[in-house]
């Protein structure tokens, strides 16, 4: 599993978009408590692909297999809870296909 790291879209140039290759193993996005991040696959595969994103938060896939059709793009957003079990967690990210597939992720927000 491959780390990636948010960028900090606030400042004010914004984020230069710095797309990932997605991992054959699946990736994760660290996250800090009681903040919202952003997470954009882009499938530029000529097949459609699933996607789950395995939350430990909210105990399992919060996303779970969703279809991202061919040259297309799916944007998710994600909230870490300020307090609890597990407020400062990895999010786990898995792929059905990873040609043509990269991965932006943006936060904190708020």
């Amino acid at each position: 599993m491959a780390t990636i790291t948010p960028l900090d879209p606030r400042s004010g140039t914004g984020a230069l978009a710095a797309p990932s290759n997605a991992a054959g193993g699946g990736d994760v996005v660290p996250m800090q408590p009681g903040k919202v991040y952003m997470i954009k696959v882009n499938n530029g595969g000529v097949g459609a692909i699933t996607v789950t994103i395995d939350d430990p938060v909210v105990g399992g896939s919060e996303y779970s297999a969703v279809s991202i059709g061919a040259s297309a793009a799916r944007v998710f957003t994600l909230k870490r809870p300020n307090y609890g079990a597990v407020p400062s967690a990895n999010v786990a990210l898995t792929y059905s296909g990873v040609t043509s597939v990269t991965v932006e992720a943006y936060g904190p927000f708020n």
